[in-house]
């Protein structure tokens, strides 16, 4: 597993246990935040209310840059009531042309569900019903699989 280069920007109460969780962002296309808890692990959802409840909730270290995630739609993060003057939180926005090309993509494929939830039932597949039969797929398998024997045998003996 790769270590991650991003720093704790900050602590969250996990919406899972309600143990405080480490706070990081993403440095990648949408400056996501994802959460460690010792409890429950990692949790790198990116859907629009888990980013909003971050950003509303998370105390956040002074002095470290905090971007504001592309799907979140307040304007201020919370920031630790401690900052003095000589290390200020600053924020950032991503700019109208990451703005665009965010938007563009989430108009094209829809969101994207990124949290994981092993009590779910998973979904049936629709696979075999656009793909049609695999009849012809399975008969040529099984006649490369014996020309391939018949092959081994002839060559064998």
């Amino acid at each position: 597993m790769a270590k991650s280069d991003n720093v704790q920007i900050g602590t969250w109460k996990c919406s899972c246990c309600g143990e405080d969780a480490k706070v990081f962002q993403t440095k990648k296309r949408g400056a996501h935040f994802y959460t460690y808890c010792d409890a429950s692990g990692w949790n790198q959802g990116t859907r629009a209310a888990r980013q909003n409840k971050i950003w509303r909730e998370a105390s956040f270290k002074p002095g470290l840059t905090v971007t504001r995630p592309s799907n979140v739609t307040e304007s201020e993060p919370n920031v630790v009531t401690e900052v003095s003057e000589d290390e200020p939180i600053v924020t950032t926005e991503l700019t109208e042309v990451e703005v665009i090309a965010e938007t563009e993509l989430t108009e094209n494929l829809g969101e994207v569900e990124t949290d994981f939830n092993p009590n779910e039932a998973a979904e049936p597949s629709s696979e075999l019903e656009e793909s049609g039969s695999r009849l012809p797929n399975i008969v040529a398998g099984i006649a490369l699989i014996g020309s391939a024997i018949g092959g081994w045998l002839w060559t064998n003996h």
